[in-house]
Parts: C-alpha cells; sequence; structure tokens
C-alpha cells in the first residue's frame, strides 16, 4: 500500500555512494604565456587585490630612472620595478594606488630620503617602499590648470597631467612639468614657477639639464631657453635667430 506521508526520510546512502556539492569558483583568466628565457618582456597583467584582475600593456615606455639596484620605468600601462640582480620585476597599477594607469615621467629624487615619484595623467604619486603602495601628492600641483591655448602639443594633455619631472638633487630642486616649470624647494617645500610670462618659450619642457647655476630647458617645440641667476631667461630658437 502507499506510504505514511509523515514516514521518516529513507536512510542517508553509504558515504562512499555520497557525492558532495563543489563550490562553484569563479573564473580565472588562462596565465599569459611566458617570454623566452633572457627576454626582457614587461608583464601585462599584475596581480591586484583580492578579487580583481587588471590587463594592461607595460610596454609602451615613457621614461627610466634607476635606484641602486632598482630599474623603475614609467609606461602607459604603470608603473614596473625591475630587479636587475635576479631579473624579476613587479608591476604596479591603479589596483595599488596609482592615481592613474598612464605615467609619462618616472624620478628617484632625494626629499630627504629617496622617494620614487611619477607624473601621471591625474597628478603626481610618491610610491611607499614600506607599504609597496602609491599616494597622491596634489599640493604639488594645482587642481585647476590654465587654458592650453594654442601651443600644438597642449592637444593632447589631460588638465592634471604631469608629462615631465627632472630632480636636481645637488642644489636640492624637484622641476614639475604642470603647464608651465613649478621648482619645488626639497628643503622648504616653497613652490616657484616659470611661465611664458617670464620669458619662456613655452610652459612646459621635455628635458632639463643643469650646468652650474644655469638651467637650460628643452621646451619641446619651441627652442632652448637657459635661466641664469634664477630669473635671467634667453630663449634660443627660430624666432631669436639661434636655431
Amino acid at each position: 500500500g502507499a506510504q505514511d506521508a509523515s514516514a521518516a526520510p529513507p536512510d542517508k546512502p553509504p558515504e562512499s555512494q555520497s557525492q558532495p556539492q563543489e563550490e562553484p569558483q569563479d573564473e580565472v583568466a588562462d596565465e599569459p604565456s611566458q617570454p623566452e628565457e633572457g627576454a626582457p618582456t614587461a608583464p601585462t597583467t599584475p596581480t591586484g587585490s583580492p578579487g580583481r584582475t587588471m590587463y594592461t600593456n607595460a610596454n609602451q615606455v615613457e621614461d627610466l630612472a634607476v635606484d641602486g639596484n632598482t630599474l623603475w620605468v614609467a609606461t602607459l600601462g604603470g608603473v614596473v620595478a625591475w630587479d636587475l640582480e635576479t631579473g624579476e620585476s613587479v608591476q604596479y597599477t591603479t589596483l595599488d594606488g596609482l592615481s592613474s594607469n598612464g605615467v609619462f615621467a618616472i624620478e628617484v629624487c632625494p626629499m630627504p630620503d629617496p622617494v620614487v615619484l611619477v607624473g601621471t595623467d591625474d597628478g603626481i604619486d610618491f610610491f611607499d617602499p614600506e607599504t609597496g603602495r602609491w599616494s597622491r601628492r596634489p599640493e604639488l600641483v594645482e587642481e585647476d590648470a590654465p587654458d592650453p591655448g594654442s601651443d600644438p602639443e597642449d592637444y593632447f594633455r589631460t588638465v592634471d597631467e604631469v608629462s615631465a619631472l627632472h630632480c636636481d638633487a645637488e642644489n636640492g630642486r624637484l622641476f614639475i612639468d604642470y603647464w608651465s616649470i613649478r621648482i619645488l624647494d626639497l628643503d622648504s617645500g616653497d613652490i616657484t614657477e616659470l611661465t611664458e610670462d617670464e620669458g619662456l618659450p613655452y610652459n612646459g619642457f621635455s628635458q632639463i639639464a643643469i650646468s652650474g647655476s644655469d638651467i637650460w630647458i628643452a621646451s619641446g617645440w619651441n627652442g632652448i631657453a637657459r635661466v641664469s641667476n634664477g630669473t635671467d631667461i634667453t630663449v634660443f630658437n627660430e624666432e631669436s635667430g639661434a636655431v
């Protein structure tokens, strides 16, 4: 006859017959193929915070800096630190505190201890070797950049982009390309500014060289400027007849 509906459920099957349910696993992307031994290819898949992965390409290199046995590389896929002895590398992205993965400049500068700092398209970041993370330094750039005007190089810049850095450790200065040439005094923290209003051929720089007390500035597209005695600016370009 029919079983009583209130009857106890059938006995649990023996352990050997039980089929435990496996926990569902998150999908994990295939690991990138490893380069041939000795090939210095930048990593393209950095490790991020748990549960998150960012895919960037660190092979488009914008700038380099060396600190001891570490080669620091500014790329459009974040920052790569290469150990020159072991050949191992670490890639840092916004998952590690960078303001942006678009990094255009990198310097190691004593402030007073050596610090790695980078210029991104969203300001300046400093690396903390104790935590292995990056933090932004908004006090070194203004929140609102001036009107870029009609300079050809400005068409490709974002408002907060810091596209070049130069550390003059001997004279305790950091030069920042941020819609002008901003000069940070590493001892006092004071910032002075040089612009076209003071006689520069362009509100920024691509390279800087120091010779004695003179500052030589490559404007990037409008010649060279020499700054003497802090404020005396001489321009060497086609307009001045020197180039």
